[in-house]
């Protein structure tokens, strides 16, 4: 019950209004039946009167015709013109037809058809009997058959003219009966037309009359409702939140008001939560401006178009630009507007703006940044982007000032660079001092004296080692350490870094064993190397007697994975996530039992970083343990790398087409340890000749094509192969007739070594003697450590311990090689290496740099000032890392090679 009741109810407004639409309609579909109705009647009546017209039209027609029928037959009767004669007949041909049409017209009116067809006898009647007689008469009195008085007499007696009146008295009654019908059929189209405007006018007025009602009371019923909805709105709409329009009806009006009402106590409730959220919001954004300005680093905020528009104190106190004056302005046209050179910045250049265009954040980028006393001052900064529906609108800028970290690194550097140098050179001297009374050159030692020789020996290596160690992650961790990145061959590098460690694993008693696919990886080879030796060492001091150590390598899908087993005592798990940090054993005591720094995987996890790789481990208590790296992949190698000795062999170019010469010659110069290069043309002489700059080129005279004299001439115009000395080998005498660039030697075919090898020392500018070696050292125990050992192997030594020495002894002496530490008492041993290059007779002298500093350390111009050297063999060498024993070991190699 009370669901019907309130549906009644619900609808009740509604059926109101429904009603009155209803009543309004049922008013205009009555009105519109009877306009209906009587339109009808009115297009009837108006089509009587039409066809009434028409009938009298029809008839007025024919009694003209008649009217013409009568004066054509007079006239001819009484003149006998043809003409006359002939428009009678058309009209009494006609008449016929428009008494036929009349009657057809009016077959609704029997009474008037009656008359027209007697019309219709009473004229066929006139023809037979009187006109067509007398037309007839007429034409034979014309053509004499008849008289006149014939004619006369027939017209008297046949009475035409009151036949002709008789038919035109007919017609005339009939066209009055149909006016009188006209009239009445008129007056009824009258009545209907004003019936019709009757029903129109009237039914308007009651429709108009009824919807004005029905608004009138609608009005009355809702007019004090809307004013009331609208007085209501307009003070919510003022901010009088309180108001409501409080109805208590039960229709839709109600439901309406209450909604209202509801709507209203929403906006009231929203309007406090508002008030509350605004009131934290502005604590908040105190807050946050509290932070900002409490921040010790620049903080901007910007648009897409660079445009600042939030800034704190600390940019304001660290560019010299106010706060008004940051805000509103391009940042980078304040701060970053040039490069360090002073040279403009383009803005489409700035990261900055690359974060807009990419979306993409930056972090720690270095630069500098410009006060507005024009001053710059070095920073870091990052940079990332708000995306809102996916398009970045607001970008954050963050950056600090690293001048004093700058600085901080700058002494850094300079301290690592002092303790390379005053470290290594004394642990060096140490060192070999050590190694000199060990090995017994300086006399024998009591056996009580050689065990305390022996354990200093293994201390200062260990110390050394940790030295290195420490220089060494220091450097790498700094960015400082420079990589040489090139495919290598893995198969070699593994082979290379077993091999270093043999005497190690035979001392341990420990097998090596190796797996490696052959790949070829992007690295730097030393680096890898040394990680791999640190891994290989490890495996070997904590593997038992008797076991295996092996070394894998395998490619895993756009890697290669690298992995030393061992079957050692195994990592416990809480240490192998500290495995690889600074310092870190497994055993504290691992450090005297078993030597090392704890530094060694620590340098390796930084090595395999820089190469944006990764390193692990993987071990199990008593089982052993498989460290880890993986490095990208690149081609694998198509040529067998050279051996090493080679590349250190000064080569020499022979050009002959003959192949025999070629294979006998080269091996001349092989066995006395030259690395010849064989070439059968003159044009391939001069090409190779640029590529490989060779120290000397043996030539022959006689080859198709180019011959000899044209090679050499060819030779001696290009820059880069004049200075090369060329060595004419022929089968004919020298005749004294040469080209202008004539040849430093000539050997006449056959050949022997011998003599190949005196005009090679002679154009090569070799002494006969024993080597002599220029040491440059401003360490005098090592110096003289060095000078032992070399006197030793039957090498004679000068020393000098500044670089103004160096370069007055090399100039006097005509050293076969030079020792040199870079870093000496009266400046850089570079400036030897400049002056000697500036001589003629010293620009192939090798030379072995032996420097407590890395090559690491020296700066771009430094390396370029030893890399610019292409006529000229430089190895570099470090103190600490290289004994002063295998230091002796590698210049004699190659004193062997160069002498």
């Amino acid at each position: 019950m009370k669901s019907g009741t309130a549906k009644h109810v619900i609808t009740n407004l509604r059926a109101r209004l429904l009603a009155a639409f209803a009543l309004v309609l049922l008013l205009v579909v009555i009105e519109s039946a009877f306009a209906y109705r009587t339109t009808e009647q009115n297009q009837s009546a108006a089509a009587w009167v039409r066809h009434t017209q028409q009938v009298l039209g029809a008839a007025n027609y024919a009694q003209d015709t008649l009217t013409d029928m009568e004066l054509r037959y007079e006239e001819f009767v009484r003149t006998g013109d043809e003409a006359a004669a002939t428009a009678y007949q058309q009209d009494a041909n006609t008449y016929p037809t428009q008494l036929a049409g009349l009657i057809a017209l009016t077959s609704d009116n029997p009474p008037q058809v009656a008359r027209w067809k007697n019309i219709f006898a009473a004229a066929e009647q006139l023809r037979s009997e009187v006109t067509d007689p007398g037309i007839a008469l007429r034409r034979q009195v014309d053509a004499g058959v008849a008289s006149q008085d014939a004619l006369d007499s027939f017209n008297r007696s046949a009475a035409g003219e009151q036949a002709f009146s008789s038919i035109n008295s007919m017609l005339s009654a009939a066209i009055t009966t149909e006016r009188d019908l006209l009239l009445q059929r008129t007056s009824a189209a009258d009545q209907a037309s004003s019936d019709l405007l009757k029903v129109l006018i009237g039914g308007t007025l009651v429709t108009v009359a009824s919807g004005l009602t029905i608004a009138i009371l609608l009005a009355t019923r809702f007019g004090q409702v809307m004013a009331r909805f609208a007085s209501v709105a307009q003070s919510i709409a003022a901010g009088n939140l309180s108001q409501r329009i409080g109805l208590k009806r039960r229709d839709e009006i109600g439901r309406a008001a209450a909604a209202f009402d509801r709507m209203a106590d929403s906006l009231e409730k929203d309007r406090a939560e508002r008030i509350v959220a605004q009131s934290r919001a502005e604590f908040l954004q105190r807050q946050t401006e509290s932070i900002l300005d409490s921040a010790a680093e620049g903080i901007l905020g910007q648009t897409p178009d660079g445009t600042c528009v939030l800034v704190n104190h600390a940019v304001s106190s660290m560019t010299g630009y106010s706060m008004e004056e940051l805000r509103g302005s391009r940042i980078h046209d304040l701060l970053h507007h040039s490069h360090p050179d002073g040279s403009p910045y383009p803005i489409e250049d700035c990261p900055i703006v690359a974060v807009q265009r990419d979306a993409h954040a930056i972090q720690s980028l270095q630069d500098l940044f410009f006060r507005k006393d024009g001053s710059s001052f070095p920073v870091e900064f990052s940079a990332a982007p708000m995306l809102e529906d996916g398009r970045v609108s607001y970008i954050v800028v963050t950056f600090h000032d690293i001048t004093e970290r700058r600085e901080i690194e700058r002494m850094k550097n300079e301290f690592i660079s002092i303790a390379s140098h005053e470290l290594r050179t004394p642990l060096t001297s140490i060192r070999g001092s050590l190694g000199l009374v060990a090995s017994g050159l300086l006399g024998p030692i009591p056996d009580r004296a050689d065990h305390m020789v022996k354990m200093a020996i293994a201390n200062s290596d260990r110390l050394i080692r940790l030295i290195n160690d420490i220089l060494d992650i220091e450097r790498i961790e700094s960015g400082r350490s420079t990589m040489e990145i090139r495919p290598i061959d893995l198969v070699e590098l593994v082979a290379n870094s077993v091999e270093s460690m043999t005497s190690a694993a035979q001392a341990g008693d420990v097998a090596m064993a190796t797996d490696v696919e052959p790949v070829t990886v992007e690295a730097d080879p030393d680096r890898i190397q040394q990680t791999l030796v640190n891994l290989i060492g490890n495996a070997i001091k904590f593997s038992p007697a008797g076991s295996t150590v092996t070394v894998s390598a395998h490619r895993d899908q756009a890697e290669v994975v690298v992995s030393v087993h061992d079957t050692g005592r195994g990592i416990p798990p809480d240490k192998l996530g500290k495995i690889f940090e600074r310092f870190e054993q497994v055993d504290s005591s691992d450090a005297r039992q078993k030597g090392g720094s704890g530094l060694g995987l620590a340098i390796s996890r930084s090595i395999i970083h820089q190469h944006g790789g990764r390193i692990w481990v993987e071990s199990e208590l008593g089982k052993g343990s498989t460290f880890s790296f993986a490095l990208p992949l690149v081609h694998q190698l198509a040529v067998p790398p050279t051996a090493t000795d080679e590349k250190d062999r000064v080569a020499i170019l022979v050009c002959d087409d003959d192949a025999d010469t070629l294979e006998v010659v080269g091996g001349m110069l092989h066995s006395q340890g030259y690395r010849p290069i064989g070439v059968q043309t003159g044009h391939e002489a001069v090409e190779r000749a640029v590529v490989e700059h060779p120290s000397a080129i043996v030539l022959d005279l006689a080859m198709p094509g180019m011959d000899g004299w044209e090679t050499l001439v060819a030779l001696k115009s290009r820059a880069e192969t004049r200075e090369i000395p060329v060595l004419i080998l022929s089968g004919v005498e020298r005749t004294g007739v040469e080209p202008a660039e004539s040849a430093e030697a000539w050997m006449t075919k056959p050949i022997t070594t011998d003599l190949l090898h005196d005009v090679l020392n002679r154009v090569l500018g070799r002494r006969p003697g024993p080597p002599r070696v220029l040491v440059v050292e401003d360490d005098p125990g090592l110096a003289g450590i060095l000078a032992e050992g070399f006197a030793a192997s039957g090498v004679e030594t000068q020393h000098a311990d500044t670089s103004a020495g160096a370069i007055t002894l090399s100039n006097e002496a005509d050293p076969d090689l030079l020792l040199l530490d870079l870093t000496l008492a009266g400046g850089s041993g570079l400036e030897v290496v400049d002056w000697m290059r500036q001589r003629d007779q010293l620009q192939r002298v090798p030379i072995v740099i032996y420097s407590g500093r890395d090559l690491d350390e020296l700066d771009q111009s430094e390396r370029a000032r030893l890399r610019d050297d292409p006529a000229r063999a430089i190895e570099f060498l470090t103190k600490s890392r290289i004994s002063p024993e295998a230091v002796q070991d590698r210049v004699i190699g190659l004193l062997r090679h160069f002498t």
